[in-house]
């Protein structure tokens, strides 16, 4: 562990230093991954398929601040679905201009989370997600993560039928008709309403001032998620529960580690102070971080 905490260390001032130039570079990897599993999703329009657009495209991201990941990457989902169904593009167009116009006018700079989301979906580790978000970002990140579910829901409704109606004759009403159901699919409503409370509970928990209050708010947040996920995904046949259950077991390892190098603290040396002034009575909880040990000999 402490081998983790000097690496933790140095990452610090190494971006601290380097800053400005490893913020592309992520912004850069960050969408080049989320683009390559829209490709690999539903990649059916043959020019953006190609790599050097990809790349162009996560250039692009890179040299612009973080939301426009979330922007190039609903382009290109829009017009991969266009080249099977106009009407499931507009539909998700339109969704999309709704998250623009609402979103974005209210709560801007957290906008890369709808990214995230159906990035963690595609690595299989979705469990992971809300509980990181309720850690380290708050409340407020459940608007953009249930922006996220949704979009994923249409990339995922899309992937799994575009192939049964290309070419079809009546693949135009059966895109219509999926894309009524994307919004009132039931194992999709779980998902949101999983990942909402486990990113409330979580933010929550980890805030208050009991000992060891994050390692207690993700194990109470991966249980939340496995209690609603896991059965919705088995009982309407959405997911394997074989692999929700691994998936939960390693988010879990890795939000356990996450807590472990970015909020390790040292109970045994709790300080409680308490003083005053002319109105208030103020009494105060210093828990110590944990410093990593360098041997200089």
């Amino acid at each position: 562990m402490n081998n983790l905490l000097v690496l933790r260390d140095t990452f610090r001032a190494v971006y601290a230093r380097y800053g400005a130039f490893l913020r592309p570079v992520f912004k850069v990897l960050l969408a080049f991954m989320m683009l390559i599993v829209i490709e690999k999703g539903i990649g059916y329009y043959p020019m953006l398929s190609n790599p050097a657009v990809i790349l162009a495209a996560s250039v692009v991201c890179g040299l612009l601040p973080w939301g426009a990941i979330s922007f190039i990457s609903g382009a290109f989902t829009a017009f991969n679905m266009f080249a099977v169904s106009p009407i499931m593009a507009a539909a998700f167009t339109c969704y999309a201009i709704i998250v623009f116009l609402l979103y974005y006018g209210y709560k801007p700079g957290t906008g890369i989370i709808i990214s995230l989301v159906p990035l963690a979906f595609a690595l299989k580790i979705p469990f992971l997600l809300p509980v990181v978000l309720g850690l380290s970002i708050g409340i407020y990140s459940a608007i953009p993560a249930a922006v996220g579910v949704i979009a994923w829901q249409f990339i995922h409704f899309f992937a799994v039928n575009a192939e049964a109606v290309i070419g079809s004759a009546a693949g135009s009403a059966q895109m219509t008709s999926i894309a009524g159901e994307v919004l009132t699919d039931k194992y999709m409503l779980i998902t949101l309403i999983a990942f909402v409370l486990c990113i409330v509970v979580v933010n929550i928990i980890s805030n208050s001032s009991i000992n060891n209050s994050r390692l207690l708010s993700i194990s109470i947040g991966t249980g939340i998620l496995a209690v609603l996920m896991l059965p919705g995904g088995a009982v309407l046949g959405e997911t394997s529960i074989i692999a929700d259950i691994i998936g939960i077991i390693i988010s879990y390892l890795l939000s356990f580690l996450y807590v472990q190098v970015f909020y390790c603290v040292d109970y045994s040396g709790t300080e409680t102070l308490s003083y005053e002034d002319d109105d208030y009575y103020y009494y105060v909880k210093a828990v110590p971080k944990v410093k990593p040990y360098r041997n200089n000999r």
